[in-house]
């Protein structure tokens, strides 16, 4: 086992832990849109605009 095939399985793990940072971010955004948007149609539906 030679050192390149070290770096090259310390990169993939490195962008795994990488994209699951992101895809937990984003779907973290995706759910305060969706909250926001509904307590906007609430606040309209309640107050009548």
């Amino acid at each position: 086992m030679c050192w390149c095939d070290i770096v090259s399985k310390a990169k993939i793990g490195g962008l795994k832990h990488l994209g699951n940072g992101m895809e937990s971010s984003l779907r973290f955004l995706a759910e305060i849109v969706l909250t926001l948007s509904i307590i906007r149609v609430l606040v309209n539906w309640i107050f009548g605009i």
